[in-house]
């Protein structure tokens, strides 16, 4: 038999925000940055019981679980464009970064009873965690655009990206016993992730007229990841 009762608050920010300047008629920049801030506030209750084969209860328990869980995120962003001409020749760069945390802290405080009602420490628990999070994103992208003059709707099209994560995670769970808390090595973790992708295209592109067009391209990509 199971009956638990919770409540939940959660609270979230965003912001966002960017520029555009136009150096003159061929160039310009665009910046942009967007971040968030949020908490969550988990409580809860819950009230159980074991029965045997009989169906006589043999232990019952009295659980307290609170969660406390804030995240934060940050973007930033910049790009720039060179027109050449007015048929479409231009060169964009685009470069980013995202920063994202979190932390959660959980508390669990189970108390154990047993089937006279009398509290015995053997059936209860009490256990602490902590989750750490952080991930960081870099991105670089660069695009270039060639439209042919003497050949109408002919055009090729290259770039380049680079981007690169790490994502760091830190489990940490600690046991409270004889109103000692030490660390649970066997439900600790950590976890360590690095990727990056490097990658190159080109594409060629045409029109015969308005009754075809078509295009063939070539793309690369290098993948690497390492974890621990």
């Amino acid at each position: 038999n199971f009956d638990s009762k919770g409540t939940q608050t959660h609270i979230n920010n965003s912001l966002k925000t960017g520029i555009d300047y136009k150096i003159n008629e061929s160039n310009s920049i665009t910046y942009t940055v967007s971040g968030s801030y949020s908490t969550m506030h988990w409580l809860s209750n819950a009230l159980s019981q074991d029965f045997n084969s009989l169906d006589e209860q043999v232990a019952s328990y009295n659980s307290t679980d609170d969660e406390r869980n804030r995240n934060f995120s940050l973007m930033n962003d910049i790009a720039y464009q060179k027109k050449f001409d007015s048929l479409g020749q231009e060169l964009n760069l685009d470069v980013s970064h995202t920063y994202v945390n979190g932390l959660n802290n959980g508390n669990l405080n189970s108390l154990g009873y047993d089937s006279a009602g009398v509290y015995d420490p053997a059936y209860g628990l009490q256990r602490r965690t902590r989750t750490a999070n952080s991930i960081q994103n870099a991105v670089i992208q660069l695009d270039y655009t060639h439209p042919f003059k003497r050949l109408p709707g002919y055009k090729f099209e290259t770039g380049v990206k680079n981007e690169t994560t790490n994502n760091l995670n830190v489990f940490d769970a600690y046991k409270t016993v004889n109103n000692v808390e030490t660390q649970d090595s066997l439900l600790s973790n950590s976890f360590n992730y690095t990727e990056n992708i490097a990658a190159a295209y080109f594409i060629a592109s045409g029109a015969y007229k308005k009754l075809l067009s078509y295009s063939a391209g070539l793309r690369g990509e290098h993948t690497f990841i390492r974890s621990n």
